[in-house]
């Protein structure tokens, strides 16, 4: 078949979402053993996080505050950045157990409330199909997060830029979001 004759028998594939670490918290603890120890074959100085666990096989010596504050905190946004994070860490952890960088900024924010606890927001996923969030939603939203648009696009379920949107759409101030 000569794909210039009939361009309209080929159907496009959908679009593969991957999701974020924000969506996969579960995995941090995992990623960051194979970081360990992929790293450590490049990086011999990592191996001293490594050890032989009871069945024999390769284990991390990982502080469970580390593992803890990734899950618990706004984890990094992607795994580059989780990289970047865990090779700070490892620069910061003198013994043989990978822990928190005492360098650490704090979290600016707390992570954003469940969008069933918000009075206002009706639903959290939004599909492409799906009507943008009403003015009152969009209101909502950034009043529980204190003006945040990172997180009020987490708890609407679009995307930053569309929480930008909307706000110049509805001529939301930031004064009405604000306590």
């Amino acid at each position: 078949m000569d794909l210039g004759e009939s361009p309209d028998r080929i159907t496009p594939n959908p679009p593969l979402k991957l999701p974020t670490l924000r969506e996969r918290r579960e995995d941090i603890p995992l990623l960051v053993r194979h970081w360990v120890v992929t790293r450590s074959k490049e990086e011999p100085s990592l191996e001293r996080f490594l050890f032989l666990g009871p069945t024999k096989e390769t284990e991390v010596r990982v502080n469970p505050h580390l593992i803890d504050y990734l899950v618990r905190n706004p984890p990094p946004r992607n795994v580059r950045q989780l990289n970047n994070f865990l090779a700070e860490a490892a620069d910061a952890s003198p013994g043989g157990e990978l822990v928190l960088p005492s360098s650490l900024p704090s979290p600016k924010t707390t992570p954003p409330p469940e969008p069933e606890k918000i009075e206002g927001v009706r639903r959290a996923r939004r599909g492409p199909n799906d009507p943008d969030p009403t003015r009152e939603e969009t209101l909502a939203a950034l009043r529980a997060v204190a003006h945040n648009f990172t997180q009020a696009a987490d708890v609407l379920g679009v995307h930053r830029n569309t929480v930008k949107r909307l706000v110049e759409k509805y001529g939301i101030s930031r004064d009405e979001t604000l306590p």
